[in-house]
């Protein structure tokens, strides 16, 4: 059976909707307009003899290329589609000039682990979703000195990338996303927290501390746009904050793996 690869249009909206609830997250399906206006034209269209059968949709930050989405139709699964929207993306952003590509995956998946390390990835840390309430997140200690929130300028993204392990490029994309919120925590002058907040999902994604105390006042500075009384928080790393917020009551959606490999 030939598969054929191509570029989606406005018009695959309605197989991108059908395929979206296959990654099983409480995330809502995008809007048209936003498959639209936040992801073409980076989303590839797999199509077998039935029709569109899987897609798969990226994004870059610089040199790097993050791998968001790879779903496969489960009537087509196993006939290789995802190991060719995988080589397909690969192509793509070798010829956009990334030196590195990188995706998360939840832990129990282990048949998209498996594809995805034939694909040369592998696993280099482990992140987790949670679902919290905002009265939850206001429980955490209280910061034992004067810690300061502030609105994220551009001019200060390469401080925030350098502190936190981020790309100034991922955070200008994070700003060019509609609503998102960005914050940063400043302690004795030096950046000590940093959090992007969509209060339409609601989620926050990522969370940056530099010490589980600090958590509570970077959730206080984005309780103000909080549109809703729970919040998704999604962050890797930080078993202090993972043990911290369970133990108030938030409840982990799923754990995940934070795959990558250099040169795709």
């Amino acid at each position: 059976m030939a598969l054929v690869l191509r570029d989606a249009t406005d018009a695959d909206y309605s197989a991108f909707a059908r395929l979206f609830p296959e990654l099983a997250v409480e995330d809502p399906v995008p809007t048209r307009e936003q498959f639209a206006a936040q992801m073409l034209p980076k989303v590839v269209i797999v199509e077998d003899t039935n029709g569109p059968a899987g897609y798969a949709f990226w994004r870059t930050h610089g040199c790097a290329a993050h791998v968001v989405h790879v779903i496969v139709d489960p009537l087509a699964r196993g006939r290789g589609l995802g190991r060719a929207l995988m080589e397909d993306v690969r192509r793509r952003v070798l010829a956009q000039g990334c030196n590195r590509w990188f995706l998360n995956v939840k832990q129990d998946n282990s048949g998209a682990i498996r594809l995805y390390t034939r694909c040369g990835l592998a696993t280099e840390q482990r992140g987790w979703a949670l679902r919290a309430e905002w009265s939850q997140l206001h429980s955490l200690p209280e910061p034992q000195s004067d810690v300061v929130a502030f609105t994220l300028a551009p001019e200060e993204d390469s401080s925030i990338a350098a502190r936190f392990d981020e790309t100034p490029e991922h955070l200008a994309s994070l700003r060019s996303r509609a609503g998102v919120v960005l914050v940063g925590l400043r302690e004795a002058g030096l950046i000590v927290g940093f959090a992007a907040f969509d209060p339409s999902f609601p989620g926050v994604r990522p969370v940056h501390v530099a010490r589980i105390a600090l958590a509570r006042r970077l959730f206080e500075s984005l309780r103000p746009h909080a549109r809703h009384d729970h919040v998704h928080v999604t962050f890797e790393r930080n078993q202090s904050l993972l043990e911290a917020l369970t133990s108030l009551g938030a409840k982990t959606r799923h754990t995940f793996y934070r795959m990558g490999g250099a040169r795709p």
